[in-house]
């Protein structure tokens, strides 16, 4: 078979996007039946045409379909997760508060970067800033400042 007499491609993947296995082998194997009857009868490009034509009636129902055991599913794992809740409540309370605080923990550390990333991007150029810093040790104690006194001035010019 050429290529102008298989069935679009396209087409078939929405098919298998929007029908489980079982659905989309029943259907790709009737619609393929009429599709190579039609590309004998009248050609390929009337078939692919034809095959078009029924993806675009079919797809309004796959989708309802689709949404609506989506939608039945969530309801489903709503009721399911409520009723863990409420059975399970002190185990709950714990990964609901591990959860939140993972969460929270993530967000101040993404901010943090995000900052420490975006210092001194303000200036035009940018990339050529650098930080000088003096290192100090005492009382057993080492500390870098970011500040240093005006006598390195010349050894940066």
């Amino acid at each position: 078979m050429n290529k102008k007499n298989m069935p679009p491609r396209f087409a078939e993947f929405l098919y298998r996007l929007f029908l489980t296995r079982a659905e989309y082998e029943n259907r790709a194997e009737e619609l393929n039946e009429v599709f190579n009857y039609i590309a004998l009868k009248k050609g390929g490009s009337s078939a692919v045409r034809w095959y078009r034509m029924q993806l675009l009636k079919s797809l309004p129902s796959l989708f309802i379909n689709s949404a609506y055991w989506g939608g039945a599913l969530f309801g489903n794992y709503i009721k399911s997760a409520y009723r863990n809740l409420k059975s399970n409540k002190l185990f709950s309370f714990i990964n609901v508060a591990g959860l939140a605080l993972g969460i929270a923990t993530c967000l101040i550390i993404s901010i943090w970067i995000q900052r420490e990333l975006s210092y001194d991007r303000f200036h035009s150029k940018s990339d050529r800033i650098f930080r000088v810093e003096r290192e100090l040790f005492r009382d057993q104690v080492f500390s870098r400042w970011p500040i240093v006194g005006g006598q390195y001035k010349q050894a940066l010019i």
